[in-house]
């Protein structure tokens, strides 16, 4: 399989990209060098500290259903019992593609 491709069909991709938390938490990855646990990666998407509950309540919807929905498909490295999150190579590609999905959209929008 070629370097940048991806290895899931279009189904799979929309429904990865389909929700803005999943996307946001492939953008956050992105700029991470190593993994980084559920807290902390809350605390970046929402800005809420885990002790509120709009925190609490990120962090579980994170950890039930958005994380676990990556970690299936290969897009991330979840480990529920560390809450250790990181990016792995196929999530990379799938970053890739919303970055062009994304910068055609803003393209566009601009150009309108």
């Amino acid at each position: 399989m070629p370097e940048n491709q991806l290895e899931w069909d279009t189904d799979t991709v929309c429904s990865l990209l389909g929700h803005e938390l999943r996307r946001a938490v492939l953008r956050c990855l992105m700029t991470e060098s190593g993994p980084v646990t559920l807290d902390d990666l809350a605390e970046q998407l929402g800005g809420a500290d885990r002790r509120t509950a709009a925190g609490e309540r990120l962090q579980i919807r994170l950890h039930h259903m958005h994380l676990p929905k990556l970690a299936e498909e290969n897009a991330i490295a979840y480990d529920r019992d560390t809450t250790a999150v990181s990016m792995t190579r196929d999530g990379r590609r799938l970053a890739e593609c919303l970055d062009e999905i994304e910068s055609r959209t803003d393209h566009r929008q601009a150009n309108a």
